[in-house]
């Protein structure tokens, strides 16, 4: 649909942007050069992408007077440039003036060339050109060729946005949104000590967690997201370069106490405003000392004053959880940290100790035990170790199950136990109570010791794998008798990792029984439920083991086919043996094996029998 602020016929003579009837009515548009010189909008015209349109532009644009868009609507931009001239805009949905609405998406798309965008956009005095919202699926990337401001939503499908010196503003009002961000979507500030930065508007204590998913370069994915306590709305400001100075932009780089890497942060004046900062890097940007002693680290602020970088206890890392995807990034690290002030502008990097206070945790899972009633039983063990000087207190082993065993199913607790100085915690259910231990628990250094934790999980009848993380945390007596808080997240197995280990989820699979066991059955011979009878069973090679209440064994048999119908044959005394059992429970242990693939299944329970 086309807004008139000049005639119909004559806009359509004056711009070579050519405009099927289905566009008129709202439906899919595709615009393409009616000369050599691309798609251009006159600066006394007007086009609008309204509801559901599907704009195709395959050739380069330039945009002099107004390009609106409303809800809904996308235009899709596969030519190699996008031009916003002087004195053009691109309004929304409440009119040709207006900036403040919805408004579309202007989508970005190639496979098979590097696009740019002119947005004339001044961000020194917030004026110019902005975009509704922006969206971006190229491999190749899209380059800023000014400064760029998007009101509402930049969103990421595929590759990088490459600000090439200049700076990005999301949001108006608010931060804005960014959505899709990844360790191959995100904005590229570039790897330079000065560049542009990526900023998100009017960020307060009500904006929640802001994320800024930047990066120096591809394959140098480093996010940071801040929680920005103001009451007064800033604007915050971000960037990032693969190197770490002795003197924050300029000296001697390249310590291995290091991650290899310098993030800037600041806000528009000299506020303080209390913040809580986190830090994201990939594993290959990291030092072999900070690599080897990972669980050490925190993140370092450069102090102009002192002309150094300050140190920290260890504030612990967690997983490349900044990211639109799922599961967290595996070769990616999270840090930390509390500020009272950013400043106008402040220089962050990763550190560690050589030597320093460590608490590491492994967790592994036993195989899980099927039940007669068709639950399992899982059984999780815990190797807490204390790898530092100094003894941990008020230790905790935080352990969600509600964020694993979900969906259509239920779970349990059985038992918790611990061993040392580790007390465990009688009323833990893993939703409400989600500590396994009780605040009373330490442990000494170079100790290891052990939690059991043993539940019951009654699955939705088929196949599942889950996945579980676990959290040890306590306060440490540090350096000069100081205390603070340790925290780090655990890696799968049957051993305490070493410090600095990448976190590693532990991986419970629990099977539909393949099998089924009978729960009673009567040997009478009425022909009705004489046998003890394993559903399924077929071609597969089984062995059955029937014993007493006191252990004393009733039945054996190597090669089960079956065929029991309750007869003793076990030399026992009294002269039973080749005689019917007595009514009673019993209880069995069936060990089947699948004769195609070889897998064995041992299943244990009991039986009622009676006649």
């Amino acid at each position: 649909m086309i807004r008139k602020r000049i005639s119909y016929k004559n806009l359509l003579l004056r711009a070579s942007l050519v405009l099927q009837a289905c566009c008129v009515l709202g439906g899919r548009m595709h615009a393409q050069s009616t000369t050599t010189f691309g798609v251009t909008v006159f600066s006394n015209a007007g086009v609008y992408a309204h509801d559901k349109a599907q704009v195709g532009i395959m050739s380069d644009v330039t945009n002099n007077g107004i390009f609106g868009s409303v809800p809904g609507s996308v235009v899709n931009m596969g030519g190699a440039k996008w031009t916003n001239g002087n004195g053009s805009s691109l309004p929304d949905e409440l009119g040709i003036a207006s900036f403040s609405g919805v408004g579309g998406v202007f989508r970005f798309i190639s496979n098979n060339r590097p696009q740019s965008v002119v947005p004339n956009f001044t961000l020194a005095g917030r004026t110019g050109v902005s975009f509704p919202n922006l969206a971006i699926n190229n491999p190749f990337g899209l380059t800023l060729e000014s400064d760029a401001h998007i009101r509402n939503n930049l969103h990421f499908e595929n590759g990088i946005i490459w600000i090439n010196g200049n700076n990005l503003l999301v949001g108006t009002t608010g931060p804005g949104t960014i959505t899709g961000y990844s360790d191959k979507r995100f904005v590229g500030t570039g790897n330079t000590t000065r560049g542009g930065f990526l900023y998100r508007s009017k960020v307060s204590g009500a904006s929640g967690n802001v994320v800024f998913p930047i990066g120096p370069q591809a394959g140098s994915y480093s996010p940071l997201s801040i929680m920005y306590n103001a009451t007064t709305p800033q604007d915050i400001h971000v960037r990032a370069f693969d190197d770490v100075y002795s003197a924050a932009f300029i000296g001697t780089k390249g310590s291995p106490l290091n991650v290899q890497q310098t993030w800037m942060i600041g806000q528009e004046d000299t506020v303080s405003v209390a913040s809580i900062l986190a830090l994201q890097h990939m594993e290959a940007r990291e030092g072999a000392a900070f690599t080897a002693h990972r669980g050490d680290s925190y993140v370092s602020m450069y102090d102009f004053v002192k002309r150094a970088w300050d140190t920290l206890p260890p504030s612990g890392v967690g997983p490349g959880s900044i990211t639109s995807t799922f599961p967290p990034l595996g070769n990616a690290f999270v840090n930390t940290r509390a500020l009272n002030a950013i400043g106008l502008t402040t220089y962050l990097t990763k550190s560690t100790h050589l030597a320093a206070d460590s608490l590491v945790i492994g967790k592994g899972a036993l195989q899980p035990v099927r039940q007669p009633d068709g639950s399992f039983v899982v059984t999780f063990q815990f190797f807490v170790r204390n790898e530092g000087l100094y003894r941990a207190d008020s230790l905790e082993v935080l352990d969600s199950l509600d964020k694993v065993f979900k969906t259509s199913m239920s779970f349990s607790v059985s038992s918790v136990a611990a061993t040392g100085n580790l007390k465990p915690n009688s009323g833990f259910d893993g939703v409400t109570s989600t500590n396994l231990l009780l605040k009373t628990s330490t442990i000494a250094p170079n100790v290891t010791d052990t939690i059991t934790l043993v539940l019951n999980v009654r699955t939705s009848g088929k196949e599942e794998y889950y996945y579980n993380t676990a959290v040890v945390q306590g306060v440490l007596n540090g350096f000069n008798n100081s205390q603070y808080l340790f925290k780090n997240h655990s890696v799968n197995g049957f051993a305490p990792p070493l410090p600095g280990a990448r976190p590693v989820p532990t991986p419970v699979v629990l099977t539909e029984a393949k099998y089924v066991m009978p729960q009673g059955f009567s040997p009478n011979g009425d022909g009705v439920n004489d046998y003890f009878i394993i559903g399924n069973l077929g071609n597969a090679k089984a062995s059955l083991f029937i014993f007493d209440k006191n252990g004393v064994y009733v039945y054996k048999n190597n090669n089960y086919k079956n065929d029991w119908d309750g007869t003793n044959n076990q030399n026992v005394g009294g002269g039973l043996s080749n005689q019917k059992i007595a009514d009673g429970t019993y209880f069995y242990k069936a060990v089947i094996t699948d004769t195609a693939t070889g897998k064995q299944e041992t299943y244990n329970g009991f039986i009622s029998v009676w006649k």
